[in-house]
């Protein structure tokens, strides 16, 4: 992986031609509902952005995530009131069909975004050393459901 277009803590998509979809929350200040961890990454603020290092001037799409402050949005996909991102259809019209999921939280984003990929219908890999979680107990367990659900774990 020698290629910045790769090398991002985010949703990588990984097919022939190459495209790279960062996704991140972005809900609303004062209207931001995030079950994990509190309220992150509100938009307009410091923790939005992207760390300095992710090339999202490669970026083909950037998907934001967690507009809806009436449901949690832990997939790059949907959130969870079933409201879609997007993502499947730009990927779909692009050709794409297997995706790399990498980034944070192993337990919780990369899990969502991981299984709804292969609800989707995409060949699905997790890249585990390029992902961090909450704590190892339900790394694990995280691990385990999406291998169950058909997501590769390498």
């Amino acid at each position: 992986m020698s290629s910045p277009r790769t090398s991002t803590p985010t949703s990588t998509v990984r097919s022939p031609p190459r495209w790279t979809c960062p996704c991140s929350p972005w809900p609303r200040p004062g209207r931001a509902r995030c079950g994990f961890g509190g309220v992150h990454c509100v938009e307009g603020t410091p923790g939005a952005e992207f760390h300095p290092g992710l090339y999202t001037r490669f970026a083909d799409l950037i998907i934001r995530k967690g507009v809806h402050p009436e449901y949690d949005s832990y997939s790059g996909f949907a959130d969870d009131g079933g409201g879609l991102t997007g993502l499947a259809g730009y990927l779909k019209a692009n050709g794409i069909e297997a995706v790399d999921v990498v980034g944070i939280a192993t337990d919780y984003c990369v899990k969502a975004t991981a299984i709804d990929a292969v609800k989707a219908g995409f060949r699905t890999r997790v890249l585990a050393h390029a992902c961090a979680g909450v704590a190892k107990a339900t790394i694990t367990a995280a691990l385990a459901e999406m291998a169950a659900a058909g997501v590769t774990i390498v």
